[in-house]
């Protein structure tokens, strides 16, 4: 996922997915599928770097207003918990203890 977006769009992502070079390269024909929100999408231009298409967001950018505005969240329902799509009843607890860990060991605590 990371790699796909700052080849196509140049953004850096920080640490999403395990970038699997060999896997990467063997794949030819992939396409990422993309919206626009916030701006006018007719300004996202595809233009080729280093053989390479990629799509020039300083146009897209600079429509960007406060009346175009959006906020990307989380859907109505509320975000859903990885271990609910797992039939697994030993894997569903393993996911579910394993992002309750995480969550714990990552938590921002305030100090005085």
């Amino acid at each position: 996922m990371r790699y796909a977006i700052k080849k196509t769009f140049g953004l850096a992502t920080g640490y999403l997915d395990d970038v699997d070079l060999k896997d990467l390269n063997a794949n030819t024909s992939a396409q990422i599928y993309y919206s626009s929100i916030g701006g006018d999408v007719t300004k996202l231009q595809p233009e080729i770097i280093n053989n390479r298409t990629m799509l020039n967001l300083t146009d897209w950018f600079k429509t960007n207003t406060l009346d175009r505005a959006r906020f990307i969240g989380p859907i109505e329902n509320g975000l859903v918990s990885l271990d609910n799509f797992i039939d697994n009843g030993a894997k569903k607890n393993e996911v579910k203890l394993y992002i309750q860990q995480y969550l714990t060991a990552k938590a921002t605590k305030l100090a005085d």
